[in-house]
């Protein structure tokens, strides 16, 4: 989209890749409550979660531009992400927090520390200002991902079965 944006999408990126990264981990247990039919208080929470952020975003918007908005959403995405659903979930579940945050978590972030270890690298070494840099940085991150599957299935599920 031309360099002129990569400084606001870059700050864009940094501030929205945490919460995105934690809704990922959490994202099997909506699935869950709905398997369970126990989703009444996730849609409540959801839509307190999108009021905030629309708030947020509004308040934040005119101070801030972009990054406001991106903070609006950032904030109320991680608070529900991290406090409300796995407190939610485990007293629904009957585990406690430790288990449930070493099942939903351990894995998502052994896999994420190689991966962004290969992205960091690669974008100090391929300086992805084209669309061959860019594609050539994804493809070193999908290649260290597909390792990361291919160990996480050997070592991992195969023991389970």
């Amino acid at each position: 989209v031309g360099e002129k944006y990569i400084p606001i999408g870059y700050a864009l990126l940094a501030i929205m890749t945490i919460p995105m990264t934690i809704h990922m981990m959490q994202a099997g247990s909506p699935k869950i409550l709905l398997g369970m039919a126990r989703h009444r208080t996730l849609a409540i929470a959801l839509m307190i979660e999108a009021v905030v952020n629309l708030g947020l975003s509004i308040a934040l918007a005119p101070h801030f531009g972009l990054l406001g908005v991106a903070w609006g959403t950032a904030i109320p995405l991680a608070i529900s992400n991290i406090f409300f659903l796995p407190l939610h979930m485990c007293s629904l579940l009957q585990v406690s927090l430790r288990e449930f945050l070493a099942g939903a978590y351990r894995y998502p972030l052994l896999a994420v520390i190689p991966f962004a270890a290969a992205l960091w690298a690669a974008d100090r070494w391929i300086q992805a200002t084209q669309v061959v840099g860019l594609m050539a940085t994804l493809a070193l991150g999908g290649v260290v991902y597909l390792a990361e599957l291919a160990l996480y299935y050997q070592f991992v599920e195969r023991r389970g079965s």
